[in-house]
Formats: C-alpha cells, structure tokens, sequence
C-alpha cells in the first residue's frame, strides 16, 4: 500500500517507518525540518539522514502539520492509508504551551482530515491518540474500555477527545489507536532523552506522578504491528482500540523508571523528584483490539530489551547528527 505517515522522527513514528518499509509498503514522510519543541537544532534532520545512509527508500516531505497547504501537497491523490502520528505529547510541555499543542494536535488533525476529504483516493486515517483521555483511575477499579467516558484531565487529553471527534464526524474511514505509554525507542529517541533539556522536562513528568501510580506500557514493536494489522483490515474500519501490553506490562511508573534505568545503564529518578498526586492513567482492556488486530505480543522483558539496543545504536545515529 502507498502510506503517508506524519512524525516519522517521533520515538513511535521512527518504528512506524522502519516496519512499513520491512512489510513493503511504499512510504512518504511528512514531519518539520523546523526545531520542534524539546528537540535540539538538527534533530529531525539527522533522523531523516541516518535513515537514508541504511539505504531505504522512501519518499520524505518536508512541512509543518499546522500548515494546511503543506499537509494537502503530502496527503495528494495517491495514498491509500494515513497514519497520523505528529504531536506534542509531553503533559508538563502541552500544559505550558497550550496554545501551540492545540494548532499541532487538533488543528493539525483538521488538516489531515481536511486533505483526506479533499483526495481522490480518500485514503483511511490511521490515528495515534492515548489512553490519557480516559483520565484518573477509576472508582470502579475495572479495566478502562473503549466505551468509557472521556474526561479532559489536561491540555493534552482534551486535543485527543477533540480530535477523535472531529475524526469521527467527518464521513472517512478510520481506525482510532488510544495507545498506552510507549517508553522503548530507537537510538534517536535516546539520545534524544539523554540531552540535558528533555532531562530537565522528564524530572518534570516525574513530578505530575506517585511512585506508585498505576502504570501500562506497551512495545512500540505492538503499537506498529496493531497498525499494519489495520491497513487493509475491513474488521478496524470505523473501530476505537485500546493498544497496551500483556499483564506483566501493568506495573508502576517507580518500578518502570528503575526497570528501565538498568536496561540503559542510567540511575533512576530519586524518590523525592516525585510528585504527591494521582496520575490520570491506570490499565486498560484490551480485548477488542487484540481480537481484531492480533497484537499484544511483546512482554515487558522485551521493551527493556528495545531499550538496551537502542543505547547501543546512538553511536549510529551521532555519525549524522551535528547540533
């Protein structure tokens, strides 16, 4: 299939191109050459040259998703899928410039939508939202499902309700992911994270959580595969899905952080860089999902072995990066 995919330089995204390509699909890339919030000069472009010294092949478009000119030109009249991974995804960063995650998370998605209306092909939007919609850990206690309400905790959540309405109202064919939080990344996205400035905003995150707030990751390895598995997929068109691990990936955001600081030789975050209040995340079902997209595959072993390759790799990735 020909797909266009938003965000190839997020730490998602990037895995997203990686396993399109090794499925055979034909992909452009759309993503800002721009110095992006959090991202030093270079970034993105160096991401993109990496990629092209593995001698992939793959179209690459330069734009800026809350430019609607520019997203109509990539999304064009060839495309048989989008999927729409470009946004700010950070709380602590959403919350401080809430005005600039609006124009990338929701008026971005307008215009995806808007260019989607407007092809010949029509393609199917694939949509990468979050379980953060779902809010704070329920009274009930039971696993969130995809019918539950969303409430709007924080700036970021509320572009994901917002944008998966306008999604839903506006006549095309998708399929919406709510992805759980998705810490394995490539050699980029961990470089990336090791940089004093994303630091200093991670310590940040850290403070919105309890040690022991409830926590449910998932392998951006299941993330990828639950969208290849929606492409072509007549059982997704129109579906809502829940994208989380297996049980041994319901866990803690303390015992994640030390879990991961070990996989990657680093030091986990002092107890006293934590906050006091409850996190709007706890664990989800994923049935629905599993059944139609067959994805939940990867145990929590395997995330912390993504990690661990992904540190080896950054030396890769300095070859092209010169910020």
């Amino acid at each position: 299939m020909h797909v266009l995919l938003t965000g190839p330089c997020g730490r998602v995204g990037f895995k997203t191109l990686l396993r399109l390509l090794d499925a055979g699909h034909s992909v452009r890339c759309f993503d800002t050459r721009n110095d992006f919030p959090g991202h030093p000069a270079g970034f993105n472009e160096a991401c993109e040259a990496m990629l092209r010294g593995r001698g992939l092949e793959y179209d690459w478009v330069w734009g800026d998703i809350r430019n609607p000119g520019e997203v109509r030109a990539a999304v064009g009249d060839d495309l048989d899928a989008v999927i729409h991974h470009a946004a700010m995804t950070l709380p602590t960063q959403c919350e401080e410039e809430w005005e600039y995650c609006w124009d990338v998370n929701y008026s971005g998605t307008m215009h995806v939508i808007d260019a989607i209306l407007a092809s010949a092909r029509a393609p199917k939007l694939i949509y990468s939202s979050s379980v953060a919609i779902y809010g704070f850990p329920p009274a009930h206690g039971r696993d969130f499902v995809e019918t539950d309400p969303l409430p709007a905790t924080c700036t970021y959540a509320a572009t994901k309700i917002a944008s998966e309405l306008a999604i839903r109202r506006a006549g095309i064919n998708y399929s919406i992911m709510r992805m759980a939080s998705c810490p394995d990344g490539g050699a980029p996205q961990l470089f990336l994270s090791g940089s004093a400035g994303m630091q200093e905003r991670l310590k940040k995150e850290d403070r919105l959580k309890m040690p022991d707030s409830p926590a449910h990751f998932v392998a951006s390895a299941d993330v990828n595969t639950a969208y290849l598995n929606a492409l072509d997929n007549p059982r997704s068109d129109r579906g809502i899905f829940n994208i989380a691990g297996p049980a041994d990936c319901r866990t803690t955001f303390g015992e994640m952080k030390r879990e991961l600081a070990a996989a990657t030789g680093g030091a986990p975050t002092a107890d006293d860089g934590w906050g006091s209040s409850p996190y709007p995340q706890f664990y989800y079902d994923t049935t629905h999902a599993d059944d139609v997209l067959d994805y939940v595959h990867t145990p929590s072993s395997g995330i912390l072995q993504s990690m661990a390759a992904g540190v080896g790799g950054i030396g890769e990735f300095l070859q092209y990066y010169r910020g």
